[in-house]
Order: C-alpha cells, then structure tokens, then sequence
C-alpha cells in the first residue's frame, strides 16, 4: 500500500513563509556589512553587541520555518551563527577560560624586574571602594574613571605603601611609585588625565580616559534618534581626536599605555585612529571573556587598555566588583627586549 504524500501548503502561505525566510536572510547580511565596516550611519545599530540582532533575525526566521523546506531555514541559521563567530569575540574567548593566571611567563617577568600589572576600574560616581576593590590587585599602574574626590583617593592610596596618585575631575592615575602629572588643555581635563612615572626601570607615559556615553537608546525606529546618534558620535570623535594627539606628542622611544572606559564596543570605527602606534592588549592574550558592562551580566567590552609595542602582553581578564557598574580589567605586561 502506497503512502499518500503530505498535502501541499496553500501557495499563499508558502509566500508568506519564503518572505519571512527572505528578511531574516536580508537583516543577517545588513547586519554583517554594518559590523563589518561601520559606517558612521550605521553608529547607533552598531553600537549594540552583534548578537543583539539575532533575537530578531530568529524571530522573522520562525514564521518562515516549514518542514517540507526546512534545508532553507537551517541554512538561514547557519548564516547568523556565522556572523557572530566572525564578528563577536565572545566564543573565542571563552575557549580560553582555562589558562592560568597569572602566567607563569609574566611571573618570571615579574620576578627578573621586567614585569607591571595594570587595572582599569570605572569607580560608579566616585565611590572611593572601587578603587580599594582595584587595589587588591596590587597593580603598578591604576587607572580609575569617574574618580573619587582627591582626599577620599588620598586616604584609599595611602593605605598601601608607596602608591602616589595625580587626581582628575573624572580620570585619576594612581602608580605604584613616583607619578608627575602631564598637563592638558582645560576643556581636555573632563575626559582625560595624563602621568609620566617610573614603572620597572622604565619612564611611561600613562594616558587615562573616560569617553562621553554614546547614543544607545533603543529607539531606532525614530529619525530623530538616528540624528542624535551622529551628534553624539561627532563629539565623541572629537575627544579621539584629542587623544591622538596626546598620544602622538609623547616621544617616540617612550611606551605608551592607555586605558579606561571607552563607552565604545569592541571593533568600533571610533577607536581606529588609535592604531597603530598602539593596540588592544585583550586580543593579544584573552583569560576568559572580558566583557565589563554590566558588572552583573556583563555584555560588552567597554573598559580596555591599549599599549605601544615596548610591551609584551601576557594576560588580560575581567574581574567582578562589588561596588561598581562595570567590571574591573586586569592587564599583566612586561617590556619587550628586557629579557
């Protein structure tokens, strides 16, 4: 007795189902462009973690899943997994959760005299605790952003030896050692704050920094957002501008290091001009996926700290706090050519 086949779906309905089918495929590869060159148009969408836009890519998928064609929507599927393997650093990352910490490399570094720890912490409004939490760390180099007040800073300083400090209305730079502040312009001093110090035999220049918050509001729907994204966006550049040209002004024999809140994910045009004389140094040797915001479900790589080639990276990690927003970043280096 022969089967009788499955009845054919009204031609209506195979319409619907192949142009939902269709817009998820067309949203995967819109998005895939946009991540890819980040054109300044596209700075609010973008501003999004990439795997934000798989929610509704599968939400279009759904209602064009049929099973007589469903080769379709698995190959739709397969295009959004995809784009977020190329373009997201999470999966990778997580797949280095097992490395020890700290490296036995950067412990030797440490040990011959070589070696410097650097954390980055966004203090929630000047709450002088996350620059104890910070401290715990022992970090050569602590690069704080919404800083607390200067006697609060002073007192969470002087609780561990030989730690000095130049102050910031928003960006402090704390050094274990001596520390000299490098002026700025005025206008500058509300986003940045500049030291030379002394760090393992070598003279640094440490450059600290918190970027005004991009537009990400989720309104994308209304023009008016897209125009208050390009403003900001312009003002942001601005202050890129500034530090590049604090970066460029610092003698070229003399290592750099810049950190903080950047307010900016991962991969984003803004940070571009900042190569190449310098770098990220998560990439370079992730432990674990780095993300910093929120602290309680953190889903994006704000906090960053970026270096010249005088130094050699051996582990970049997040870590979380109790008493901030954001998550602290921990960034063990050594200088290259020491030993």
């Amino acid at each position: 007795m022969t089967k009788t086949p499955p009845p054919k779906p009204p031609t209506w309905l195979t319409g619907v189902q192949l142009a939902f089918t269709g817009l998820s495929l067309l949203l995967c590869a819109a998005v895939a462009v946009c991540y890819a060159t980040r054109p300044v148009a596209a700075v609010l969408p973008t501003i999004f973690p990439i795997w934000v836009w798989v929610f509704p890519g599968l939400l279009l998928l759904a209602p064009g899943y049929s099973c007589s064609r469903r080769r379709r929507s698995l190959l739709v599927l397969g295009g959004w997994a995809m784009v977020v393997l190329v373009f997201a650093e999470e999966p990778r990352a997580a797949l280095t959760s097992w490395r020890k910490w700290p490296a036995p490399s950067w412990n030797r570094a440490r040990a011959a005299g070589d070696g410097l720890r650097v954390v980055t912490a966004n203090c929630a409004g000047g709450n002088v605790e996350v620059a104890r939490e910070a401290l715990v760390y022992e970090p050569d180099i602590l690069l704080l952003q919404e800083s607390p007040g200067e006697p609060d800073l002073r007192r969470a300083v002087d609780e561990h030896l030989n730690y000095s400090f130049v102050w910031g209305p928003d960006a402090s730079v704390a050094v274990h050692g001596s520390v000299e502040l490098v002026d700025v312009r005025r206008e500058d001093r509300a986003f940045v704050a500049i030291a030379d110090a002394e760090v393992a035999g070598r003279s640094v220049r440490i450059i600290a920094t918190r970027l005004f918050l991009p537009y990400c509001e989720p309104d994308l729907w209304r023009p008016g957002a897209w125009h208050s994204a390009e403003g900001t966006h312009r003002a942001r550049v601005e202050q890129m501008a500034a530090l590049c040209e604090y970066t460029e002004a610092t003698p070229g024999d003399r290592p750099i290091l810049l950190g903080g809140d950047f307010n900016t994910p991962v991969g984003d045009r803004l940070l571009r001009p900042l190569r190449p004389r310098l770098r990220d140094a998560y990439p370079e040797r992730p432990v674990g996926v780095g993300n910093t915001i929120i602290n309680e479900f953190p889903f994006s790589r704000i906090d960053q700290v970026w270096v010249s080639d005088d130094f050699r990276v051996h582990a970049v990690l997040s870590r979380r706090t109790q008493h901030s927003d954001h998550r602290l970043v921990v960034c063990d280096l050594s200088f290259r050519g020491r030993r």
